[in-house]
C-alpha cells in the first residue's frame, strides 16, 4: 500500500497500452486497402483451376500451352462433385476461327495426344472432317461477366479433354473486396493517402498512438491529464508528417509570421485568452498551464505584449475584446 503510486490498475493500463498497441496494429495490419489495391475487376475465369501433377494450374495457362480457346469449351456438370466441370472442346470451331491450324505445332500436338494419334498427318485428316458444334465458351467474351457457362453435350461417347475446379467463393470474395476498394478510392482523404503512400503503416493509426504516447509521458511527470491538446511542434510534426526544417521552411515563406514559435505563441494566447472569458472558476496560473506556457509570469508577458493587456485585466471586462479572440 505504501507504494501503491508506483502502480497502475488494469482500468488505467489497457485504455493506454492496449489502445496504443491496437493503433500500431491497425496501422501495419495486411489488411489495409493502401498495402492491398484492388484495381482490376477479376471474371469468373480468373478463378477457374485445373490438375497439374498433385497441385493445380490456371486453365487459362492450361488453354494457353495448347493453343486452345474458351470460347470453344462445354463445360458439364461432373455429378456428386460441387464445382467440378468436366471439359469438352469444339474442335471444329476452332479449325474454322483458325484456318492456319495446320501450322500451329502446340495445338497438333495436344491433339494426337487427345484422339491417341500416333501420326500428325492422320490428326489433320481427322480434324479437316470436323464442323462446328456450338459450345458456349467458359464466360461470355465480356468484361461483366460473372457467371460461368453451361452446354449440352449430345455425343454422350465423346470424353472431356480435362475436369476443372471453378472457385466461386474466391470470386465472390474478390466482388466484395473490388467494391469495398473502389468505394474507399472515392471517399478516401487525399492528403492522408498521398502521405502514406511511401509508407508500410498507416499515419492515422501512429498519430493516435504518438498522442497517449504524449499522454502517458504527461500523466508520468505528474502533470495530470491534459485533454485539450495544445499544438506543439512534437504533436504538428505528429500529425502532419513533417520534419522541423520543413515546417521552419514553410513559415519562413509566405506566412504572415516570422517562425513556427511565433505561430504557437499566437494560438496560445488566443486559447488563454479564451478560457480567461469562459473559465473564470480557474486562475491565471491554470490557463496559464493549460495553454502550455512554462510559467505565470512568461504567459502574462506574452499575453501583454499581444493584447496590450494583463490577463487579468482582460478577464475584468472580456466582452471589450470580443474582436480580439477572434
Amino acid at each position: 500500500i505504501d507504494q501503491r503510486d508506483q502502480f497502475i490498475s488494469k482500468q488505467c493500463f489497457n485504455p493506454f497500452f492496449g489502445y496504443a498497441k491496437s493503433q500500431i496494429e491497425k496501422a501495419r495490419g495486411l489488411n489495409k486497402k493502401i498495402v492491398n489495391p484492388v484495381t482490376e475487376r477479376l471474371t469468373p475465369y480468373d478463378f477457374i483451376y485445373t490438375f497439374k501433377g498433385q497441385g493445380s494450374t490456371k486453365f487459362s495457362d492450361w488453354l494457353d500451352n495448347r493453343s486452345l480457346h474458351q470460347e470453344f469449351c462445354g463445360l458439364v456438370n461432373v455429378p456428386n462433385m460441387h464445382d467440378i466441370y468436366g471439359v469438352y472442346y469444339d474442335f471444329g470451331a476452332h479449325i474454322t476461327a483458325y484456318p492456319d491450324w495446320r501450322e500451329d505445332g502446340r495445338f497438333l500436338s495436344f491433339c494426337q495426344e487427345y484422339y491417341g494419334e500416333t501420326e500428325r498427318v492422320a490428326v489433320i485428316e481427322r480434324l479437316s472432317q470436323m464442323v462446328p458444334i456450338g459450345y458456349r465458351g467458359v464466360i461470355k467474351n465480356d468484361a461483366k461477366a460473372d457467371e460461368i457457362r453451361l452446354s449440352s453435350i449430345d455425343d454422350k461417347h465423346t470424353r472431356p479433354m480435362c475436369f476443372i475446379s471453378y472457385n466461386q467463393s474466391g470470386y465472390s470474395t474478390h466482388c466484395r473486396q473490388y467494391a469495398e476498394y473502389q468505394e474507399w478510392v472515392s471517399n478516401r482523404n487525399p492528403k492522408r493517402y498521398e502521405s502514406n503512400l511511401d509508407k508500410n503503416y498507416d499515419s492515422k493509426n501512429m498519430m493516435h498512438c504518438f498522442r497517449l504516447m504524449h499522454m502517458a509521458a504527461e500523466i508520468a511527470e505528474g502533470r495530470g491529464m491534459i485533454l485539450q491538446r495544445t499544438e506543439d511542434r512534437q504533436f504538428l510534426m505528429d500529425r502532419y508528417h513533417l520534419s522541423k526544417e520543413r515546417i521552419g521552411s514553410a513559415f519562413s515563406h509566405g506566412s504572415p509570421y516570422q517562425s513556427l514559435a511565433a505561430f504557437l505563441n499566437v494560438v496560445r494566447l488566443k486559447k488563454a485568452a479564451k478560457m480567461l472569458s469562459s473559465s473564470p472558476e480557474m486562475s491565471v496560473s491554470d490557463v496559464a498551464s493549460a495553454c502550455g506556457f512554462s510559467s505565470g509570469s512568461l504567459f502574462a508577458r506574452n499575453f501583454k505584449q499581444y493584447y496590450a493587456l494583463t490577463p487579468t485585466e482582460f478577464r475584468q471586462n472580456p466582452s471589450s475584446f470580443t474582436d480580439m479572440v477572434k
